[in-house]
């Protein structure tokens, strides 16, 4: 069994939000591949859908805390499912420091700066496979542009710009690849 966690804030007003990319992510997932409907799951925090992609069983897990909490969600899964190691826990999330639309894959890395990243970290103190998706713009003459620090909150909870939407389903379809 694999278990995919997209990381993200709950509630509609942060859907389609940068911060919620990981989150997105696996709605669209189980959507595209007749998952089983997200039911709540009240010891891990979370809601929770199953299904089978390329005969594999996979779980895929969206924390029902805000994004700075995702650890309580993600320690619960090894208390509740104690067959399962640390290499079948894949971690999906937004990654301010890549290009928007392009993916890395990461284990062994710290958190970054990225709230929920550290509370995983934290609690399980595991560095988990993770699938990271860019989320910064790019920069006319190349690079990105990330924003100052005073800036980041904001950015990571604004909804992506009109193109940006148009590209978000190949982006996916390019971690599906990673999974």
């Amino acid at each position: 069994m694999k278990i995919l966690v997209g990381l993200g804030n709950y509630g509609d007003e942060y859907a389609g939000t940068r911060h919620n990319v990981g989150r997105d992510f696996l709605f669209w997932f189980a959507s595209k591949n007749n998952f089983s409907e997200f039911k709540n799951d009240a010891f891990l925090k979370a809601l929770v859908s199953e299904g089978e992609y390329n005969n594999q069983k996979y779980v895929l897990v969206l924390p029902q805390t805000y994004m700075n909490l995702s650890g309580e969600t993600v320690v619960n899964i090894f208390k509740k499912w104690s067959e399962v190691n640390h290499e079948d826990v894949v971690i999906i999330h937004d990654d301010i420091d890549i290009n928007f639309g392009e993916i890395k894959m990461s284990t062994d890395k710290g958190h970054g700066g990225h709230n929920g990243i550290k509370s995983i970290l934290n609690l399980t103190g595991q560095n988990l496979k993770r699938i990271r998706i860019g989320i910064c713009p790019k920069a006319f003459f190349g690079g990105f542009k990330k924003p100052n620090k005073e800036q980041v909150a904001n950015f990571v909870l604004k909804k992506f710009g009109l193109m940006e939407r148009g590209e978000v389903e190949n982006i996916y379809k390019k971690v599906v690849d990673k999974v």
